[in-house]
């Protein structure tokens, strides 16, 4: 049989995936072909399911079949923040550790969000002060950290952190911000970071996720004026945008405007999910509609 050289296997595990979506043929494919370059087993490891990924990962690292590089690396991390395997992945981080890729920013980054992930925040910022270099993503994925582990005033305090660094606000930071706000409930801290926002790019105010992250701020901080003025102003909505307003409303015990914009929600084409479900459910009954 002739073998395929790795570039040709990586091209065949990654088409086969992109056409079936599963996991049998590639594996197949990888198998037949005895490929133990570090280029097919990329592909493979990006192709497969979390948890076939961190066996193969595993399998190979002890045979020294492959040696990992940056992007098995990042595999590895990313399959174990999915899957919630704090173990796994810190094993995976003490091969790091004697790696090359020790000081690699993709690297160290996701590192930072497999630890947050599995609710190790306390290690994920010990890993983000020890990186020698970060980008935008790297701090972004401590702020989105402390807010998955409602630690709102921590999310907060990186932001400002980034400010004294000089560093420029991306939509991403912005959603996080306002995420840390809303989990806050301070009205003044949201309008300030509303502020912030605009002044780095006014332009983002008119994302779809930033205008919604702006709307369920002030509704969750109170200021229905605001959240409806931002809605009324977004050019562009999807149905978090409207189930946000509509859920603000009704918990500010405006029942009856939260049933009319639910109304208008489905004339502009939109159906309700499980979010304005509960916000419709909240107005009815603060309305007394439901027993």
């Amino acid at each position: 049989m002739l073998s395929r050289p790795p570039s040709a296997v990586a091209k065949l595990v990654e088409r086969y995936h992109a056409v079936t979506g599963g996991n049998g043929h590639v594996r197949l494919i990888f198998h037949h072909h005895h490929c133990s370059s570090a280029l097919a087993s990329n592909a493979m490891l990006r192709c497969i399911r979390p948890e076939d990924a961190l066996s193969l990962f595993s399998h190979q690292n002890k045979s020294g079949l492959v040696t990992p590089d940056r992007f098995a690396y990042t595999c590895a991390l990313s399959s174990c923040a999915q899957l919630n395997a704090l173990l796994e992945g810190t094993q995976v981080q003490a091969c790091i550790a004697k790696s090359e890729s020790t000081s690699d920013v993709v690297v160290s980054t996701t590192a930072v969000h497999f630890y947050a992930s599995c609710g190790d925040v306390d290690t994920a910022r010990q890993v983000f002060d020890e990186m020698t270099t970060r980008n935008s993503v790297t701090w972004n994925a401590l702020m989105t950290g402390f807010c998955l582990n409602d630690r709102a005033e921590e999310a907060v305090s990186v932001f400002d952190e980034m400010l004294r660094y000089g560093l420029r606000i991306t939509e991403r930071t912005a959603i996080v911000l306002l995420s840390a706000c809303s989990q806050l409930g301070d009205l003044a801290l949201g309008s300030t970071a509303h502020g912030y926002i605009y002044k780095a790019a006014a332009r983002f105010e008119e994302c779809v996720f930033t205008g919604t992250g702006l709307v369920d701020m002030y509704c969750k901080c109170g200021s229905l004026t605001s959240a409806s003025k931002v809605f009324d102003d977004m050019t562009s909505r999807n149905v978090l945008t409207w189930s946000a307003m509509i859920g603000g409303l009704a918990i500010h015990g405006e029942g009856k405007a939260a049933l009319r914009l639910m109304e208008e929600m489905m004339k502009a084409g939109f159906w309700p999910n499980a979010a304005t479900f509960t916000g419709l459910l909240f107005a009815c009954v603060h309305r007394g509609l439901v027993d």
